[in-house]
């Protein structure tokens, strides 16, 4: 008993050692994912919208830019991350504004690596699956626009449901604060509003079915979900323009945009559609060979998600990221049915070549820094 107890001492000692390189470098990765910023043809116009609106301290209801539609009312549906910009850029000028979007692409990551954590999954098997999702959203972050804060708040979201499904009763009441910050950040907050949709509707369908449609334990069943959806689906109206917002998006988000690329279908054949499949077996392989079970509710949002790069390719990351999510609890699992039990390493095995790899990336990092510095 003794010698086990050691063994297993040991083994958990081994583990938290590990455990710290293996952040380290999942950090390198990140940053060095996540630093890189391209120029954005828009981001004139959200830092002018930003500074207008701090300037006069209201929200511009008219366009003074536009000669099309002068005297017309105008629905801008990105004012406050134009103001968040606006600020941002004031403090630090660019340096700060890819400081913030870095920050916040970093968010995504951290939501992700939480519920591995939460999870027990080895985080060195985890960092292909965590790598792949963070690559893919790095299309999403190369440029400051608001679309990163949909990054964010459709990672919460998705973090939310996965919580619930694990029997959390207060993950969900996360979202209405987050709705109604989402909805004067970006539009995209309807990709979180159908990802809901979808997954309540599911949840009814269940408890329906699991109650045999007796009233009284219907509603025991259902209230605790459907309470803070309500709750944040009514929190999209707390916005300078209450329904007439949603009125917009909903006209100006299903028309069709064939001059944009990023609207365009994912083109199954190149760099983008391999990222899409090898997201899509990794984590499908993994629900599938779970032991653990995959409610008809997550069944059916993970089914969107796959759907959704085949209709527009910008919703490729928010694909990865809500699959990665909902996949999450099923890796260790799946781990362990391919690769056996984890056993980690001595640390002083792994610990070394880990710190280095994580400092070669620090340093590539640094070095279009410095260089961004000496040009400037």
């Amino acid at each position: 008993m003794i010698a086990v107890d050691d063994a297993h001492a040991t083994g958990q000692r081994e583990l938290r050692a590990t455990a710290i390189p293996t952040g380290l470098l999942a950090l390198a990765v990140c940053l060095y994912l996540t630093s890189e910023t391209q120029a954005d043809p828009d981001l004139w116009g959200h830092l002018r919208f930003g500074l207008d609106n701090l300037a006069t301290r209201s929200i511009a209801r008219i366009d003074p830019y536009s000669f099309v539609t002068a005297g017309t009312e105008w629905i801008n549906h990105e004012w406050l991350a134009e103001v968040i910009f606006a600020l941002v850029y004031s403090l630090g000028g660019a340096t700060a504004l890819i400081g913030l979007k870095t920050v916040l692409a970093l968010c995504v990551g951290a939501i992700v690596l939480s519920e591995v954590v939460h999870h027990g999954v080895p985080l060195i098997r985890s960092l292909v699956p965590f790598c792949l999702m963070l690559f893919i959203s790095r299309i999403a972050s190369l440029t400051v626009r608001p679309h990163i804060f949909t990054l964010v708040c459709f990672s919460l979201t998705v973090w939310a449901i996965s919580r619930r499904e694990a029997g959390s009763r207060w993950s969900l009441w996360l979202l209405p604060p987050l709705f109604a910050l989402w909805v004067n950040l970006h539009g995209g907050f309807l990709a979180g509003i159908g990802v809901l949709s979808v997954w309540m509707a599911m949840r009814v369908v269940s408890a329906a079915h699991q109650v045999r449609f007796r009233p009284c334990p219907f509603a025991r069943e259902i209230w605790p979900d459907a309470l803070p959806i309500t709750v944040a689906f009514l929190a999209t109206l707390v916005n300078p323009y209450f329904v007439g917002l949603w009125t917009f998006l909903l006209r100006t988000a299903t028309i069709p945009r064939p001059e944009i690329t990023e609207w365009a279908p994912l083109p199954i054949v190149g760099l983008l559609g391999a990222l899409y499949f090898g997201t899509l077996a990794l984590t499908g392989a993994a629900i599938r060979c779970s032991r653990q079970p995959f409610s008809l509710a997550s069944s059916s949002v993970y089914a969107c998600l796959v759907i959704l790069p085949l209709v527009a390719v910008r919703h490729l990351p928010l694909m990865a990221i809500g699959t990665t999510l909902l996949a999450v609890p099923h890796f260790r699992s799946a781990f362990e049915r391919w690769l056996g039990e984890y056993r980690p390493p001595a640390a002083r095995l792994v610990a070394v070549p880990l710190i280095v790899i994580s400092a070669v990336v620090g340093y590539l990092i640094s070095v279009p820094l410095t260089l961004r510095g000496s040009r400037s």
